[in-house]
């Protein structure tokens, strides 16, 4: 199903803002994902379907078709001249799945891959378990930048810090939220603005992140930022991932190093 979105004003608008109680009954996840020229190499669509009971997948302006879009539950296409804004696209999917009554959201991109232990719909309904009795709003995994090859990630710093969100509850069932202001258009939080999220970092899993595994994939990375967000006006200067002072390394598991060989069909290294 192809539909062309330019989202309408409709959705910026004022909702509730109350937590809604938690309902009896089977739970209902959306796995979504916002893409501009699909990278496959990583399988997300597939670790998608493998994750949640149904998908949404945004195709934001790509010059190519998306592979997978017959497989899609619901495939939204945009086509306009307009930057790419992260935030705004979460926010569209996360309301399409709630129309679909999905209280629960999967999120992913497609230059993640998770680890070997939440792989099943069954290791999300274990991780929402734990959501549900810290009374936590989004789930972050440590995210680990895959260094050179991918048995080694870069631990110094922030690289140390960093994560990536995961796991959500579905914040169009609350009350009074306000939209974020959507020219706030690349790292800035999908969530309310008027409320205050309540995170937990999974201890157990990790999120690894492809997209600095080379020195050429970090060169073209801090390139795009420059041109996209010259004066840094939505994030930090991305030249920090060119400096490689103090560089600290950690080897993978190795059945995540299996899991992420097999994904990339990488050779040995």
């Amino acid at each position: 199903m192809r539909r062309l979105l330019r989202y309408p004003r409709s959705i910026i608008r004022r909702l509730r803002n109350v937590r809604p109680p938690i309902r009896p009954g089977a739970r209902r996840i959306a796995g979504v994902m916002a893409t501009r020229n699909y990278d496959g190499a990583t399988s997300t669509f597939e670790t998608l379907q493998e994750l949640s009971d149904l998908t949404i997948v945004l195709d934001d302006n790509s010059d190519s078709p998306f592979p997978h879009e017959a497989l899609c539950t619901e495939y939204l296409s945009m086509r306009n001249a307009l930057p790419w804004n992260a935030p705004a696209n979460l926010t569209l999917l996360i309301y399409r799945a709630f129309v679909h009554g999905c209280e629960w959201i999967v999120s992913l991109d497609d230059d993640i891959i998770l680890s070997s232990g939440f792989r099943s719909r069954g290791d999300v309904e274990e991780a929402v378990d734990a959501m549900e009795a810290r009374g936590a709003d989004i789930c972050h995994f440590p995210l680990r930048d895959l260094w050179d090859s991918h048995r080694q990630v870069r631990v110094d710093g922030v690289w140390s810090r960093k994560t990536f969100p995961v796991l959500r509850r579905n914040w169009f069932f609350y009350g009074d939220a306000t939209l974020r202001d959507p020219s706030l258009r690349l790292h800035t939080a999908a969530f309310p603005a008027d409320l205050k999220v309540i995170d937990m970092v999974h201890p157990e899993h990790v999120a690894y992140h492809t997209g600095c595994m080379t020195a050429e994939l970090r060169r073209s990375r801090v390139r795009k930022y420059a041109v996209e967000d010259p004066d840094n006006t939505f994030q930090a200067d991305y030249a920090y991932m060119l400096d490689e002072r103090g560089l600290q390394l950690q080897a993978v598991s190795d059945a995540d190093a299996a899991l992420i060989r097999q994904k990339l069909n990488a050779r040995p290294s």
